[in-house]
Order: structure tokens, then sequence, then C-alpha cells
């Protein structure tokens, strides 16, 4: 189905922007999701901080944007320009538990309107730790894109706990050889 008519009876597709700031924000994990998409650009969102407090399907952590509404407060990511066929495979990679939030971000010196997921708040759950493959995707994203050193280092400091289905642990550890290969 056409989104944007063309001249010629042509269709084009109207991309829709992506901010991505967790596991999603390493490009190699994002085409394993949804195929195909031109290059990220970095982003920033104000108000929101990173944490990793969101009720996983398996159990563990993983990564929200945190709305504080402090301008001081700023979260990284990626800007992608995905069509609206692939946002639909990734409400279904994301899942339970997550909702679809239009926000402002900050990208090439320009302001933006994107979507984003946020954990809902019935799937927060402070207590819990990602598995370290999850922690290490959220790492080379923000590496790939050059995120600042504080901010990288942050993440770094994230405790994180082996996964104990070694099957789930070896499938995404090796995307991320893959990535680095």
């Amino acid at each position: 189905m056409c989104s944007v008519p063309a001249h010629r009876g042509r269709c084009r597709i109207r991309p829709v922007r992506y901010f991505a700031y967790g596991s999603n924000m390493l490009p190699s994990r994002l085409h394993a999701r949804i195929g195909d998409f031109p290059s990220g650009a970095v982003g920033v969102a104000q108000g929101y901080q990173l944490r990793f407090h969101k009720r996983g399907s398996d159990g563990s952590a993983k990564c929200n944007a945190l709305w504080t509404g402090d301008l001081r407060h700023v979260l990284y990511g990626a800007v992608y320009h995905i069509t609206e066929g692939q946002k639909n495979l990734l409400d279904q990679f994301e899942g339970v538990g997550y909702v679809t939030a239009n926000i402002t971000v900050n990208s090439n010196r320009s302001r933006h309107p994107a979507f984003t997921y946020v954990a809902a708040k019935d799937h927060i759950d402070s207590s819990l730790y990602p598995f370290d493959w999850y922690k290490r995707f959220v790492l080379a994203g923000a590496r790939d894109f050059k995120l600042p050193n504080p901010y990288i280092r942050n993440i770094e400091l994230i405790a994180a706990l082996a996964d104990p289905d070694r099957s789930r642990s070896r499938r995404n550890l090796m995307l991320l050889e893959r990535k680095s290969s």
C-alpha cells in the first residue's frame, strides 16, 4: 500500500524516525530484526535518562528511556529512518512491556519528532540486572556511534549477569561477533 503518492503513478514510502537507545542502537542488531535501512545518526533526547530496569520476557533487565523532565538529563541514541512495515516488525520484537512514545530528539543540529519505546509502568523492576550479552549490544552501539566517553563509562559500570540459557546467549554473542568482524 502506498503511504505517499508520487507523480506518474509511482509510490514513495514515507519513512518514520526511530530513536534507538538500547540494544537496537547497534546497526547489526536492528538489521537482524527489520532488514535494510539507511545509516543512522547520533540523537539526543533531553529530559530522559537511560535505565536498565524494564523487565524483559526472559526475566532480565532491558533498557528504558526514563522521563525525568530535567533538561540536564540526556539520553543518547541513534536516529534511524525506517518504513512503517519495519516499525511493525520492530513492534513485534519489542513485545510486551514496551509502549511507543513520540518524543523530540536533537540530531544533526536540529530537532526532530521521532518514536521510541519506553517501559510500561507495570514492567519496571529496579531489582533486575541485564544479561551480559544484552549489555554488550548496548555498549557496542554506543561505541559505534562514538557517544561521549562518560556516557559509555556509565553503561560499562552497570552490573550484568550471565544468561542461564546458554543457547540464547550463544545466538546473541554470535551476532555480536559478526558485527566486530
